[in-house]
């Protein structure tokens, strides 16, 4: 569902059902508020502060959410950011387009083998390349584990009774069983 409005103010949009959840900003706190949902499917793409593309994937009952992997309380990343002045002359903030566009890129895949059921293929939930050197390093694969006493996951049940309606209900292992 497409709107001109920020998350939260449209309530048509916030009260939709997903199939997939793209979390690709977090002005306002709109990550954990995607994460309350209990989406099936969390994807999202970022860059770091150490010069880093990043793909983050976020499948219910076989990969961590998204709060315990970038928790709220987190800096904001400057690395991906320089300044520019606008014809007006103001300065504002441009994102650095190889560190963007390589991570967004990497959503693009992970969205084509959504596509073709491949992307609950293997354990990694998370790949990084490397941009800050004169040759790109990666990609760097890693699981990510929720913490200890995670609060963000539901219970198998109540995600299953959240998410009923959603096509890919059947990549949480655990849901599927309740």
């Amino acid at each position: 569902m497409a709107s001109g409005c920020w998350w939260g103010e449209d309530e048509a949009a916030v009260e939709a059902t997903y199939d997939v959840v793209l979390a690709l900003a977090n002005e306002r706190g709109v990550r954990g508020f995607l994460q309350g949902r209990q989406p099936t499917v969390l994807l999202h793409a970022t860059t770091s502060s150490s010069w880093e593309a990043q793909f983050h994937r976020h499948i219910a009952g076989r990969d961590d959410c998204i709060n315990c992997r970038l928790p709220a309380e987190l800096p904001a990343f400057s690395c991906a950011t320089a300044p520019v002045t606008n014809d007006g002359g103001a300065s504002v903030d441009a994102a650095v387009p190889a560190l963007s566009a390589t991570a967004g890129l990497m959503l693009n895949a992970a969205l084509v083998r959504l596509s073709h059921g491949e992307l609950a293929d293997g354990r990694q939930n998370y790949t990084s390349i490397d941009l800050g050197g004169p040759v790109p390093v990666g990609p760097q694969r890693r699981i990510w584990d929720c913490t200890d006493g995670c609060s963000s996951r539901q219970p198998p049940s109540t995600r299953a009774l959240l998410e009923a309606g959603s096509r890919y209900l059947d990549l949480d292992p655990v849901s599927r069983l309740t």
